[in-house]
């Protein structure tokens, strides 16, 4: 699955290859209003603050069959 994380300030995030513990994570984190979430794209981590996080837009991934 991939995420669209919209954030304040005009910033947007977009992860490709997203886990679902990941989506649990930053769903975990967002419905307690305060925490982190944390990822790595292309050989950097990213620390996201999800006081910071307008919206997040999750579309399912393809199956090839």
């Amino acid at each position: 699955m991939s995420l669209t994380i919209v954030m304040t300030e005009g910033k947007t995030l977009y992860l490709q290859d997203a886990t679902p513990a990941q989506l649990q994570e930053l769903r975990l984190n967002l419905s307690e209003g305060h925490g982190a979430f944390e990822f790595t794209l292309e050989g950097r981590s990213y620390l996201i603050n999800t006081r910071n996080v307008l919206y997040v837009e999750v579309t399912p991934a393809t199956s090839g069959a």
